[in-house]
């Protein structure tokens, strides 16, 4: 069976294999245990846990790659040219709210194409009369909404529901992944109780469950 995660240095540079491609995980289960699972589990657990935890550093990289990459470059160009919109309609020094709530209006998915050919000949007409752009309309308008016409289109409401996405899989996975990380100290507490009790030494002076549960919780069944 191929490895979940390996790692492998070559050269010096170090290089990671992590399988992203799970069935569905019972989360709930996994975090839960039985006395009779402790050995078992005790086997295990560091491997999922290492597995887990580099996951979540996979997706907080996708994430922020994407947030601080993908989604500066969109809102760049947005602003951009929103700014242009504005100085047409007479704002010569617009306030950022005022920036955000054009770009918002000229890439939403809900305005029509008609309507975003109107925004495009007036941004060009500006332009042109600013000396700023000395291209044709046609030109004008696919740089203006070059994101919208490539494929797929990238419209804002496709940028934020992304970059929410990306958010939530990162701190889904991460707070397994903390699960995982305080589940290993339980187990190691638990099998130290029950370790005199495997050499008969005789019964212990401690309500083992009591201290487990006021840990952090109830950790077993």
């Amino acid at each position: 069976m191929p490895s979940n995660f390996g790692i492998s240095v070559v050269g010096g540079e170090v290089n990671f294999s992590l399988n992203e491609e799970l069935g569905e995980v019972d989360v709930q289960k996994m975090l839960t245990f039985h006395a009779e699972d402790i050995d078992a589990l005790l086997r295990t657990h560091s491997a999922d846990q290492a597995y887990w935890e580099a996951l979540a550093l996979r997706l907080k990289l996708r994430y922020e790659e994407f947030k601080d990459i993908w989604v500066r470059k969109w809102w760049a160009r947005a602003n951009r040219y929103s700014r242009v919109m504005l100085g047409a309609y007479g704002d010569k020094s617009p306030t950022n709210s005022a920036i955000e709530d054009m770009a918002v209006q000229l890439y939403s998915q809900d305005v029509s194409d008609t309507e975003r050919q109107k925004f495009g000949v007036i941004a060009h007409a500006f332009a042109t009369k600013k000396g700023t752009y000395r291209g044709s309309p046609d030109e004008y308008y696919v740089e203006m909404f070059a994101q919208l016409l490539q494929n797929p289109s990238w419209f804002f409401e496709n940028v934020v529901t992304m970059e929410k996405k990306l958010e939530s899989d990162f701190n889904i996975v991460q707070t397994v992944a903390k699960r995982l990380n305080s589940q290993a100290f339980h187990l190691d507490l638990y099998a130290k109780l029950h370790a005199p009790k495997k050499g008969n030494i005789g019964p212990m002076a401690i309500d083992e469950r009591a201290v487990l549960d006021g840990i952090g919780g109830k950790v077993y069944e």
